[in-house]
């Protein structure tokens, strides 16, 4: 029997289900069960507050144990359960069950994917790698040796992309430190990623942690940021106000009517012509360091990345240094540019 006003499932012998939402993570904290049925986990929007609070409750019984049914997009903790030794894997495809689907679907909307990336996932259950199919490519990104120390760096910045609440879930505050630098004599500058954070930081508690950063001293011999950017939205306006009175040396970005993918192919042929660097990793040769790893795949997984934070403070930061003549190139004609970009190349970093 479905009681809905309790948000359960009652059975003759005693057993209970109840139903959580994953809009409302927070009511897993506290109830405690034996089994858990999770559909659609990859679908979720809160899936880490939701997925540790169900952990926590799983503890009555001899095994507690969790069915997960799920179209499996490659998000973190699809890729996690997959690759545990612990979980048992069965996967199936829509022509198994093409039985029981109306004529109409398996005439149609089966015809239209079969064959395409979506249809691999919906239709087939492959895990496709976002990377795969992102805008910008991991090898384009040049890799600092590391047994090099760091260079002079000539400019610095500081880039932030600003949570609305520390409450927000998926919407973390970002922040990516560049230095621009020459790497030999024949080399035009390049830029280079010598540090970046994610955190669940909001105003007010996200100014001293800007302040402090601004304080960070970087390269051989150690330089000082130049300029801090932030996107004047969210609690950013309130920290670019504070940065002022601070006599913090600060710019407020306004990306105009260009949508996140428009930005980030704004400032793609950057990293495509080999001028941004990041640091290799000491332990695995060949790859960028732990705390650089974020970046480098959220921008090549974009935009199918589940976060785009990191990227949107890259985009906002190689533009801005492009613009300032640091990363320059060649002239395009003004006929390239759609009229929106023209509007927003008069004064893009205005508030």
């Amino acid at each position: 029997m479905f009681v809905p006003s309790k948000r359960r499932i009652e059975w003759p012998n005693g057993a209970i289900a109840t139903i959580y939402s994953d809009n409302d993570p927070e009511t897993l904290r506290g109830p405690q069960h034996d089994l858990a049925w999770v559909d659609e986990l990859a679908k979720f929007r809160n899936v880490e507050a939701m997925w540790s609070n169900l952990m926590f409750g799983l503890r009555l019984g001899q095994k507690p144990r969790i069915c997960v049914t799920t179209t499996p997009k490659p998000i973190p903790i699809v890729r996690k359960l997959m690759d545990d030794d612990r979980v048992y894997l069965t996967t199936g495809t829509t022509h198994e069950n093409f039985n029981n689907l109306a004529p109409t679907f398996r005439d149609e909307i089966v015809a239209q994917y079969e064959g395409t990336r979506l249809g691999r996932q919906e239709l087939y259950a492959e895990v496709i790698d976002p990377e795969d199919y992102g805008i910008v490519k991991r090898e384009w990104f040049k890799l600092w040796d590391a047994d090099r120390a760091l260079p002079e760096f000539l400019f610095i910045l500081q880039s932030y992309d600003c949570a609305y609440t520390e409450k927000t879930i998926n919407d973390p505050t970002a922040c990516s430190t560049w230095g621009i630098f020459r790497p030999n004599e024949d080399r035009p500058l390049c830029a280079m990623l010598i540090d970046c954070w994610e955190d669940f930081l909001a105003y007010p508690d996200l100014r001293p942690r800007v302040i402090e950063e601004y304080k960070s001293v970087y390269g051989d011999p150690g330089k000082k940021v130049d300029l801090v950017l932030v996107e004047d939205k969210a609690s950013g306006i309130s920290i670019l106000q504070d940065l002022q009175r601070a006599q913090v040396p600060c710019r407020a970005y306004n990306p105009g009517r260009a949508d996140k993918v428009q930005r980030l192919h704004l400032v793609a042929n950057v990293i495509l012509h080999g001028r941004v660097y990041v640091p290799e990793s000491t332990v695995h040769r060949g790859q960028p360091r732990d705390w650089a790893e974020p970046l480098v795949s959220q921008i090549c997984s974009f935009p199918d990345s589940e976060r785009d934070d990191l990227t949107d403070t890259t985009t906002q930061a190689l533009r801005l240094l492009r613009d300032m003549g640091f990363l320059n190139f060649d002239p395009v004609p003004d006929d390239d540019y759609a009229d929106d970009e023209r509007e927003a190349k008069v004064n893009p970093y205005a508030q």
